[in-house]
């Protein structure tokens, strides 16, 4: 059905497959020679905010209904659409917060009659076209009527968003941590200001400041800064906040730094002044594990041995850390030389061992 609002104009109809270019295309000259029938227009407001309600009109255009006759029901359902290009048009990302219209127009009206819906919403931000298609009455069933462009903008900065390139980076590694303001439909905001602080590690933001930087989120709504790891493992920790909305809780996330590369474990530092700091066993786990951590001599002897329950510190699925003192199960120091490390996990009925070697020095 094709709802055509001219008297006397020559309009010509082209349809198409666009399935398939082998497809010829047709084309129909249709002529509206009277403006007697009724027919459905749209209106809607030039601008909205996400989540905020906003006012559409669907105008009945020349009805006709006698004062002795009954109402008139019109029903049928509301779309938000948007533009493939000038001629085509798709589902929109989001829906209407009012789907469906219903309503009756009096016996006795004449002339166009207009029925407003004051409460419509769309969450998405996104140039969208507002849509009717008619269920009822028959005569009008099928028919559409489309308005706009409407370019639906974010509501209310409502937290702070961080996305992080990778989540895990080796020595000396890049990453991207990526801010930005969202409302409470996830929207992006652009050209707002936001801030990230390094709080912990030793690595760094480049281009900048390496401890703050404040950038302004694009036209995509995102603010990316760029992050180089220092040269040992350890969790890089970051808060991201916006300096205008300082209402809005920061946002507290990490990078974590493993010099595991492709290994399985790895002992660090090595050779260890161990009366100076621990040494720090990493570790990946495919599973949550049982794990057990023995220490041996250079001769094969048990000198110290620790363990971690499957989903606990030590055990969970990912990359884990354990520490050593240097003690052994006496809670004696050790001896300078060259020690064996052993790593034995086990879920899901089988078990994995791996093992490295490391020295302690004076």
């Amino acid at each position: 059905t094709v709802t055509v609002n001219i008297c006397s104009v020559e309009t010509r109809l082209s349809v198409e497959d666009l399935s398939s270019v082998a497809i010829l295309a047709g084309e129909l000259p249709v002529t509206a020679t009277s403006c007697t029938a009724s027919f459905y227009e749209l209106e809607g407001p030039s601008t909205a905010a996400a989540g905020s309600a906003f006012s559409m009109k669907i105008i009945v255009r020349n009805v006709s209904i006698p004062a002795q006759g009954s109402p008139v029901p019109h029903s049928g359902k509301l779309a938000a659409v948007k533009a493939i290009d000038a001629t085509h048009f798709a589902a929109a990302s989001g829906v209407l917060g009012v789907p469906l219209f219903s309503f009756s127009i009096p016996a006795g009206t004449m002339g166009d009659y207009i029925y407003t819906i004051p409460n419509q919403t769309y969450l998405k931000a996104e140039t969208i076209y507002l849509q009717l298609t008619a269920d009822e009455p028959t005569e009008l069933a099928g028919g559409v009527a489309m308005a706009g462009p409407i370019p639906v903008g974010p509501g209310v900065p409502q937290r702070v968003v961080v996305t992080v390139e990778d989540s895990v980076v080796g020595a000396l590694g890049e990453t991207d941590l990526t801010a930005s303001l969202v409302d409470a439909f996830g929207n992006r905001i652009a050209g707002k200001q936001v801030t990230i602080q390094l709080t912990s590690g030793s690595g760094i933001l480049l281009n900048g400041n390496p401890l703050s930087q404040s950038l302004l989120t694009d036209a995509n709504g995102n603010a990316v800064f760029q992050f180089r790891a220092g040269k040992v493992s350890e969790n890089n920790g970051f808060t991201a906040f916006s300096p205008d909305y300082p209402g809005i809780a920061p946002t507290i996330d990490v990078v974590l730094v493993s010099l595991l590369g492709d290994k399985t474990v790895a002992a660090y530092p090595n050779p260890v002044k161990i009366t100076e700091r621990p040494l720090t066993v990493e570790y990946r786990l495919e599973f949550n594990s049982d794990v057990t951590m023995i220490i041996t001599d250079m001769f094969g002897r048990e000198v110290y041995r620790t363990s971690a329950s499957a989903g606990a510190t030590g055990g969970i699925s990912g990359f884990n850390r354990m520490t050593w003192d240097g003690r052994n199960g006496s809670g004696t120091r050790v001896a300078v030389g060259v020690y064996g490390l052993h790593l034995i996990m086990s879920a899901n009925g089988q078990t994995q061992r791996a093992k490295t070697r490391f020295g302690i020095r004076k």
